[in-house]
């Protein structure tokens, strides 16, 4: 079963044009266009101490969220999956 560090799948987000949003209970992430406007693509992901790691579940529903599949997000918190890349995807798809 796949599980990705919580903070790893933080920096990356944040490298992905994603911003971060700290609340009490979970990390909210948003995406920005190349123009810095918010595109309505979402994620959030728990503060909560025993989720230092995140399951295949999870990691699932984070994909499903930010519009890709489950293999391609690994790749985008990996780091093999670049922003452009991610942006290529989304304008594929129309949401850009």
């Amino acid at each position: 079963m796949t599980t990705l560090k919580r903070n790893e799948i933080r920096s990356s987000l944040k490298t992905k044009g994603f911003v971060e949003n700290n609340k009490k209970d979970h990390f909210y992430y948003y995406l920005k266009d190349k123009d810095g406007m918010d595109i309505g693509i979402r994620t959030k992901m728990s503060r909560g101490s025993k989720y230092r790691e995140i399951c295949e579940p999870l990691i699932h529903e984070m994909a499903r969220q930010i519009k890709i599949d489950k293999n391609q997000f690994i790749n985008l918190i990996k780091c093999p999956l670049t922003k452009n890349k991610y942006y290529e995807i989304l304008e594929d798809k129309g949401l850009m």
